[in-house]
């Protein structure tokens, strides 16, 4: 099991235009480790809020499969 920490910072108007409007399905991202990680949009849809996606999270990987992501920090 590897895991990566990052930060996201989404306005509401990017987080909807990215998940409903448009064909974009993945979301990059800089990990605390200095690695670019390509992760599915759907990822981050219970993390959405009124103000959009904003937060440290915790990402856990089995090699290459997604474990699990949780918020650690807002």
């Amino acid at each position: 099991m590897r895991e990566f920490t990052f930060r996201v910072d989404m306005d509401s108007a990017s987080v909807k235009e990215i998940m409903y409007n448009s064909q974009i399905k993945r979301v990059q991202v800089l990990t605390d480790q200095g690695l670019r990680l390509d992760l599915p949009i759907g990822n981050f849809q219970r993390f959405v809020s009124y103000n959009g996606i904003h937060g440290r999270f915790l990402l856990t990987l089995d090699g290459s499969k997604f474990v699990s992501m949780e918020k650690i920090e807002s």
